[in-house]
């Protein structure tokens, strides 16, 4: 439903260069996306949370603290930092450009293959050398340039409309991740006899003969995909073993 109200202030504008469209849906959010069309700050009640830069005050961090998906598992998140141009074209291919949601697509204006492929190069020349470790980085991965110059061409003005631009956001963010942040891993340690060499060809052939113990286990590791800062002041991404448990090895009799 679009409903009369205050939304994002024009670029080189103020409070009373207002859009007078806002967007609310009337039902559960299809995405988290849709959260771009809230307003979030009494002082300034004409603008609205960026999913895209600029971002002076952080909102777009609601892409990595609220899902739209709850009580359900999700497969086949196309990884942000995948280098597999094709891989990612897929997740922006037939997406709707779009001012708001609507229940239908009835605009024909959708990501055409060339233009997924430009915005799947894009992201993966911004995110080559440092990957990205939330959804809130999208916004360094898709700069306003770089996407005026993409839509242009096409006959895409989004350079003054906020909630255009950023429906390249709303309209991925649920075929997007950024890394899985649940690890199972598995330890093994061994102990030999004081006659082991490890660079003995033969010993290492033979190396159940020179040894005493065996023990391995499992660990499922979860880790924090949001960066926190340490007691000591360093950025970390905080990890918790969520399960540990011994593997027993039973050896045969004669070993």
């Amino acid at each position: 439903t679009v409903r009369d109200g205050q939304a994002d202030e024009r670029p080189g504008g103020g409070a009373g260069e207002r859009d007078g469209r806002m967007f609310s849906r009337q039902g559960p959010i299809r995405s988290i996306g849709e959260l771009g069309y809230l307003l979030f700050t009494a002082e300034r009640p004409w603008e609205t949370i960026r999913l895209l830069e600029p971002d002076p005050h952080g909102t777009s961090r609601v892409l990595d603290l609220f899902t739209a998906h709850t009580n359900t598992i999700r497969r086949g998140l196309v990884n942000i930092n995948s280098r597999q141009t094709n891989a990612l074209m897929a997740a922006l291919w037939k997406m709707p450009i779009e001012e708001y949601p609507t229940d239908e697509i009835t605009d024909p204006n959708t990501v055409v293959v060339p233009v997924a492929r430009q915005l799947a190069e894009t992201i993966i020349s911004h995110t080559r050398d440092e990957p990205i470790h939330n959804l809130s980085q999208l916004k360094d991965v898709l700069p306003h340039a770089d996407l005026e110059n993409i839509f242009l061409p096409r006959g895409f003005d989004v350079r003054n409309n906020k909630f255009l631009k950023e429906s390249v956001v709303r309209n991925s963010i649920g075929l997007l991740g950024t890394r899985h942040n649940l690890f199972t891993v598995f330890v093994a340690a061994r102990t030999y006899t004081d006659e082991y060499d490890p660079n003995n060809a033969g010993h290492t052939a033979n190396r159940d003969d020179y040894m005493l113990a065996d023990q391995r286990a499992v660990a499922v590791v979860w880790r924090d995909p949001f960066q926190t800062r340490d007691s000591a002041g360093n950025d970390t991404f905080q990890s918790w073993i969520q399960y540990y448990h011994w593997i027993t090895v039973v050896l045969d009799e004669e070993q």
